[in-house]
């Protein structure tokens, strides 16, 4: 018969095997986004990725698999959800280049490393809070709704001639701590609900995907709006 101590030594390291992975597989989704930026920006791709059309399906797909990405990976098989996520983070990569080449590689570096400062720092934040943060999921759902508000109402102005820079830069630094702490929530709330499906070696795999595809969106809007912010700052936006 097990002690205590030996069951909750067995289930830490359980927990903590579940979130490294989810963070592999996170920064292995960046890491696929920022070489296929970099093949983008020095190949013929650079044509596609401008064409309005893929634009426009590009923004179809992203908010499409980021709201509905946990139906579609709990209904397919864990290597197609996989499979899925590193098509997202190419297609991400592809999409996304010609707004960051229009940054210097000093701003584009800056950001990548305070980004990954933020992430770090919040997520070992959920990790390591001995408190739950559950009671912080009604304020970042309203403060969510209303970033979302704000941004298509950003949109249908820009698309009436409304030169909307001052607005775009305050909805950026509002989305920097709103995002920081969605990371430190969801982390947090990985911890706490572990222990409801860590015995399930399949349905444990598809939430690391799920898990990593979710922070994985995080890590991209961050990076971009402290991109956006440090290039305001430094008179490229």
């Amino acid at each position: 018969m097990f002690s205590k101590t030996t069951v909750a030594t067995s289930y830490n390291a359980a927990l903590a095997r579940f979130l490294k992975t989810v963070f592999n597989y996170m920064s292995g989704g960046v890491a696929l986004s920022g070489l296929a930026a970099y093949v983008t920006l020095h190949s013929n791709l650079i044509n596609i990725a401008i064409n309005p059309a893929f634009q426009i399906g590009f923004f179809i797909v992203w908010f499409g698999f980021g709201f509905f990405a946990n139906n579609i990976i709990s209904k397919v098989s864990t290597t197609a959800g996989l499979l899925m996520f590193v098509a997202f983070s190419i297609i991400t990569g592809v999409a996304l280049s010609p707004v960051v080449a229009q940054y210097t590689a000093s701003s584009i570096t800056t950001a990548f490393f305070v980004t990954s400062a933020i992430f770090a720092g919040m997520s070992m934040f959920g990790i390591s809070s001995k408190k739950s943060l559950s009671g912080w999921g009604s304020f970042l759902s309203m403060m969510g709704i209303g970033l979302i508000a704000a941004i298509v109402i950003n949109i249908v102005l820009s698309l009436f001639g409304v030169n909307t820079a001052g607005f775009s830069i305050v909805i950026s630094f509002l989305i920097v701590p709103f995002v920081s702490a969605a990371v430190a929530y969801e982390v947090n709330t990985l911890k706490e609900t572990f222990s409801q499906f860590g015995q399930d070696a399949e349905t444990t795999s598809k939430v690391v995907i799920m898990s990593a595809v979710s922070l994985y969106t995080s890590f991209v809007v961050l990076f971009l709006h402290i991109l956006r912010i440090l290039g305001f700052i430094g008179g490229n936006d």
